[in-house]
């Protein structure tokens, strides 16, 4: 009982603190009208204070979100991990790709400007052949 008592104390003397008036009296309401056999206690009060201020999740002390940030720690680094061997193995499929795309390319005959197909020249970058088909304004 005594124990009880202590937290009923400590969430009046903070329902007393609040400064903002408005928030003070939304808090008293809340702790009236709470049930007698279940009574508002200092730690749901406290939570309601914070949600109705616009505070909510200031609960957690900065001690708390280090440890919390530390415990994650190493799931993060695994998914990270594998994001980035992920994307390792992508963009050597895709550099394996642009270099078959390139032979290939460079087998095909150079037609001249009586066909449709021509050639608009090798793109410095990649070392591919440009093409152009003027039949359907498609370039490769």
């Amino acid at each position: 009982q005594p124990l009880a008592d202590s937290d009923t104390i400590l969430r009046d003397r903070f329902v007393d603190g609040v400064k903002d008036e408005g928030l003070r009296r939304q808090l008293r309401r809340e702790v009236r009208l709470a049930p007698a056999a279940n009574p508002k206690t200092f730690r749901e009060v406290k939570e309601e204070a914070l949600h109705l201020s616009g505070e909510w999740g200031a609960t957690t002390s900065p001690a708390q979100a280090l440890q919390a940030s530390i415990e994650n720690a190493p799931h993060l680094i695994d998914k990270f991990d594998k994001f980035q061997k992920d994307t390792e193995k992508a963009l050597e499929s895709l550099s394996l790709q642009m270099e078959r795309l390139a032979i290939h390319s460079n087998r095909l005959p150079q037609l001249g400007p009586s066909s449709e197909i021509v050639v608009l020249g090798q793109d410095p970058r990649t070392n591919l052949t440009l093409w152009a088909d003027q039949s359907v304004g498609f370039a490769m």
